[in-house]
């Protein structure tokens, strides 16, 4: 399954099977189901949404440093019509220490960079700690391992986070825990297992952490059955 398309959360696995313990029926509601404090328990930590583009307004970004990142082979495209806020892209270019390095002068307009499936390394996050504007940041599929995170704690209004197909750990995450704005944490294919999922759960209880190898319980009358091969 892609990166960004979530699967369904351990949160979203728990109701699913407090529904079919209660019958799996699809014409109650949930309080003619009689597990309302269950329920409740389930989903007693809620989630503020935020949003990912800033209200305040923000100053044009200068077009000469935008002309430099595109000779660099840089994707630079508004979030949206008529907002000066940016989205970046790093995926084509092939000298990706002179993009990061010019970016910073975008600090103030940059709100989403995808940087995943480049060469990008935990050295390289550096000079994304300036970009404190940011809410999403794709660092997935490159040979970051983790040890860079640390320099990410500047960037508070961040709040989705790809590090799908890296060499992250769970102990690695551990500065992830000062970003208070982060909602969602795309971890599959990495060093962290679901065993992990239950610590980082508390280290991170505002965030929803995609990880994958979910299992949806069968229900009591599920039943296999075996078809005979057609010749």
């Amino acid at each position: 399954m892609h990166p960004e398309k979530s699967q369904l959360t351990s949160t979203e696995i728990e109701i699913l099977k407090l529904w079919i313990v209660s019958g799996a029926d699809f014409e109650k509601t949930v309080t003619k189901l009689g597990q309302v404090e269950e329920l409740q328990s389930i989903v007693k930590i809620q989630i503020t949404p935020t949003p990912d583009v800033p209200f305040e307004p923000v100053a044009e970004a200068n077009k000469e440093t935008i002309q430099q990142l595109k000779k660099l082979e840089v994707t630079v495209l508004p979030v949206a019509q008529n907002s000066n806020y940016l989205s970046v892209n790093l995926i084509n270019t092939h000298k990706l220490d002179s993009a990061l390095l010019i970016l910073k002068d975008l600090k103030k307009q940059i709100i989403w960079l995808k940087a995943g499936n480049t060469s990008i390394k935990d050295d390289n996050l550096k000079s994304l700690s300036a970009l404190t504007q940011l809410t999403k940041l794709n660092l997935d599929n490159s040979a970051f391992t983790g040890e860079g995170l640390l320099f990410l704690k500047s960037l508070s209004h961040l709040q989705s986070l790809n590090l799908a197909n890296t060499q992250v750990t769970v102990s690695s995450l551990k500065p992830l825990t000062a970003l208070k704005d982060l909602r969602i944490l795309y971890l599959y294919q990495t060093q962290v297992k679901l065993s992990d999922l239950e610590f980082l759960k508390k280290s991170l209880p505002q965030v929803k952490i995609e990880i994958g190898g979910y299992q949806v319980p069968a229900l009591p009358t599920d039943t296999l059955k075996v078809k005979a091969a057609i010749n």
